[in-house]
């Protein structure tokens, strides 16, 4: 039997059975379907939050702490749900806080100085904790959350309208872009050279020895004027709210009641710390931990979005898993119920001559088109779907995130896809094929 008379018979054999062939393709399509949208999914979003973290987060750059403990971390367990969307007005009954009690201690200039010796660290310098606890628009009394960060901090920003900061700047910020949709501004222009309030309390220091721990009680609070001299391009920081240096350490001596702090006499309670290279910093923060200290990059700030993309990533590539497993059942049931109905054509076929590996060949080609079907048809439902949903989100969930795409389609994906529903089919069809090529010839012809 030659090949083209082998790929003639397949066609008619699955023709005939039109609806039966159609739902056994329905089911690789969808399995197909599944993880093809697992697999852009998962790129999607590996490329959507290297592009946040690349954008934001400058790899060389680590905070050091005095103590071992990481106030950093119970900042970053309330941030998830403020990611990307407007910033809230804030309200008295809103419980919107700022972060509590940290244990903290000042550093000594000895800690300095061996944070200074230790190699491929280039700069070390008096770092700023700035808590405020809102931002306003002069002249509207609504006020917004905020998170601020001070210029030289590690974060980066692209700039969507206005000008940057830099070291000479007195009392200026650039405003994430979602601001303007809470202010209910619509023109970028509009908020240049405007000014925002910031509202800081004051927060005392109880020091005892080594350590120092925030407490609350002094309810005294102060109001900054700040100049809006940029607008950043929109990033998952919707809330963030970059003050220059003069701004960001006047603020950060008043919420800690102490004047003489940011001074290379008096660094305070944070250190900035910059590697030459983005592979050293490991090596520095080991080394900084072997101090007693505690160290944190801005990229790991951002690390836990990972983790919650990679637990989606996890289960629904299952789901696909399983999706396909089922399609697979489903080939063998379709083929192997066609060999109960096909039992006196194959038993003519073996009577003419076609030997037990033509019988097998042809089974097997049946199943193999099989799943080349489910696979293309199913790649081609799942872009169709990616493109649909990268334009619902842009338009809804992340409109303010900049333009991202939660769906990527690389050039290998429809390749592998394909390939990889054809085995799943041909492997489908092994013991089916087995079965037809070790029918008995004189049984098969007998049988109704």
């Amino acid at each position: 039997m030659r090949l083209s008379d082998t790929l003639r018979e397949v066609y008619l054999n699955l023709s005939r059975r039109k609806l039966r062939t159609f739902l056994t393709v329905l089911g690789i399509a969808i399995g197909s379907l599944t993880v093809t949208i697992v697999i852009s999914l998962a790129s999607g979003l590996r490329g959507f939050i290297q592009l946040q973290t690349s954008a934001l987060a400058d790899p060389r750059i680590m905070q050091v702490f005095a103590g071992k403990s990481l106030p950093i971390d119970a900042v970053l367990s309330g941030t998830l749900g403020r990611l990307g969307r407007p910033p809230r007005e804030i309200k008295p009954d809103s419980g919107i806080l700022n972060p509590g009690a940290f244990n903290l201690r000042f550093f000594t200039k000895d800690e300095v100085e061996r944070i200074k010796k230790i190699p491929h660290v280039t700069r070390v310098s008096p770092g700023t904790m700035v808590f405020v606890n809102s931002i306003q628009l002069e002249g509207d009394r609504r006020k917004f959350e905020v998170i601020c960060i001070p210029e030289g901090e590690g974060f980066n920003m692209e700039l969507a309208s206005g000008s940057g900061l830099t070291r000479d700047s007195g009392y200026e910020v650039i405003l994430a872009q979602q601001y303007l949709q809470s202010f209910g501004i619509s023109d970028l222009q509009m908020v240049i050279g405007k000014n925002v309030l910031l509202e800081v309390g004051r927060c005392p220091l109880a020091i005892g020895g080594q350590n120092s721990r925030f407490v609350l009680g002094d309810t005294t609070k102060k109001i900054f004027t700040a100049k809006v001299v940029g607008l950043a391009r929109p990033t998952l920081l919707s809330t963030a709210v970059f003050l220059s240096e003069k701004l960001a350490v006047d603020i950060a001596r008043f919420f800690l009641s102490d004047e003489e702090l940011h001074t290379p006499d008096r660094y305070g309670l944070v250190v900035n710390v910059v590697a030459d290279n983005e592979k050293n910093v490991r090596a520095i923060k080991k080394e900084i931990e072997n101090f007693g200290m505690s160290a944190i990059s801005v990229e790991e700030r951002l690390g836990f979005l990972r983790t919650i993309f990679s637990v989606v990533e996890i289960g629904l590539s299952i789901f696909g898993a399983i999706a396909l497993f089922v399609a697979g059942i489903g080939i063998a049931n379709t083929l192997i119920m066609s060999i109960y109905e096909r039992r006196r054509e194959i038993g003519v076929m073996k009577a003419l001559g076609a030997t037990n590996a033509q019988v097998r060949f042809l089974f097997a080609c049946e199943a193999l088109i099989i799943g080349f079907a489910g696979g293309v048809a199913g790649f081609c439902v799942a872009a169709l779907i990616g493109s649909i949903g990268n334009a619902l989100a842009r338009a809804t969930i992340a409109k303010y995130w900049g333009d991202c795409s939660f769906f990527a389609f690389p050039w290998y994906l429809p390749l592998g896809i394909i390939i990889f529903c054809s085995l799943v089919g041909l492997l489908a069809g092994v013991y089916p094929a087995s079965r037809a090529a070790k029918l008995d010839p004189i049984e098969a012809l007998r049988s109704q």
